[in-house]
């Protein structure tokens, strides 16, 4: 158990570092570069944590990350909470922001040093699709569990899609469920409205 716990925080230092350094390299349109240092072989040690030998200094000390008040920027929260940021001699403030487009242009104008963000919005930045700048993501916090959520309505009419075992439907539920109702809705002439956080998302 102890162990365990050891490897956690490892694991909780390890990409709270992450995000506060390498997120920092590209944030707006300005290129930086950091230094680092050989490891030494005698100073090596079993842990999972990166020392800062390892990766060099941090280019700023006082950092803002911004984040939108979802579950996806808990690595955020914990490091924040848990003082991680200041174990690597880094001094966070987060700030909730108002929507996606409002976090984006903050890093970019470097308002916000880095941010939690959708996986889109780094790879629409960069190849110019909306506001252009050059912005590199140096990790990732979700595992594409996004999912259609329906009313009880198209629920409804879904379930005779859906195969069941045991009076229960089988998970997952596929979009194939889904279709016969949206056809329904077009033979009818009525649009089938969904709706999504922003054009770039893979929610899109």
């Amino acid at each position: 158990m102890l162990i365990q716990r050891k490897q956690k925080r490892a694991t909780l230092r390890w990409c709270s570092l992450i995000i506060a350094t390498l997120a920092l390299i590209a944030c707006g349109k300005k290129e930086a570069t950091s230094a680092s240092a050989t490891p030494d072989p005698e100073t090596e040690t079993t842990s999972t944590a990166p020392k800062a030998s390892s990766i060099g200094e941090p280019e700023k000390q006082q950092l803002t990350f911004g984040f939108i008040k979802l579950t996806d920027m808990a690595p955020i929260a914990v490091a924040y909470e848990k003082g991680y940021f200041e174990d690597e001699g880094l001094y966070v403030k987060v700030e909730a922001q108002a929507n996606w487009k409002v976090l984006l242009d903050g890093v970019i104008d470097g308002r916000l040093d880095g941010a939690h963000m959708l996986a889109g919005q780094p790879l629409a930045a960069t190849i110019g699709l909306g506001t252009e700048a050059h912005i590199i993501t140096p990790f990732s916090m979700d595992l594409n569990g996004n999912a259609i959520t329906v009313s009880n309505d198209v629920w409804a009419a879904m379930k005779p899609h859906v195969p069941m075992e045991n009076g229960l439907p089988v998970h997952p539920i596929k979009a194939d469920s889904l279709k016969p109702v949206v056809d329904s809705y077009k033979a009818e002439g009525k649009p089938f409205n969904m709706g999504m956080v922003f054009p770039v998302s893979t929610h899109n």
